[in-house]
């Protein structure tokens, strides 16, 4: 029977967090050149214009970081549980009634899948990373953006498969399981008629 074994928060992070400092220092860079750009634009509505650089903070960068170096365990699947499920419900809010409707069912189900790995391991809430991509920009695209949450729930998928593969005690590949189903099911409803 095959246990998890928490490690210590230390050696689970340092990969991960070499990253995520990095991406941390660019979305600052990126949120103060967005804000030079708002103001630009209010200026040159005004007449004025001081040459603005933009630069987007798009969730395809930290989405990618995240699911290169979200570690392969139980820990890694509930961050990227975490971040597919927040970026689906800021999805929903972007898009129209009629299609936010799905995505919003959708990131009820990613929710619910990562309650399936807090039910059978409450420490994960807390000994996990949590990064939430934030709201979408004005400058994405919501098909843009619902690639990077099929993308997410891909990996998801391939962890959860990974961890069943390893064996895994009869609860955990239940448990698993069921996040499986609840991901595919999520994933075909926000990707279900894109090309």
């Amino acid at each position: 029977m095959a246990l998890f074994a928490p490690r210590s928060t230390t050696l689970r992070l340092t990969g991960l967090r070499a990253h995520l400092m990095a991406w941390r220092s660019v979305i600052h860079r990126s949120q103060e050149s967005i804000t030079r750009t708002d103001q630009t634009e209010h200026r040159a509505s005004n007449g004025h214009h001081d040459g603005g650089i933009t630069v987007s903070t798009t969730w395809e960068t930290p989405a990618g970081v995240l699911i290169e170096f979200a570690e392969p365990d139980w820990h890694g699947l509930w961050s990227l549980l975490y971040t597919a499920s927040h970026a689906a419900m800021r999805l929903s809010l972007g898009l129209s009634l009629a299609a936010g409707v799905d995505v919003m069912s959708a990131s009820l189900d990613l929710r619910e899948a990562r309650d399936e790995l807090e039910w059978l391991y409450e420490h994960l809430a807390t000994g996990a990373i949590a990064i939430d991509l934030g709201p979408l920009h004005r400058s994405d695209e919501p098909v843009d953006a619902r690639h990077v949450v099929g993308r997410l729930a891909d990996a998801i998928l391939e962890r959860t498969y990974a961890l069943i593969d390893a064996g895994t005690a009869p609860a955990e590949t239940a448990c698993l399981a069921r996040v499986a189903g609840k991901v595919f099911t999520a994933r075909t409803s926000i990707l279900g008629d894109l090309p």
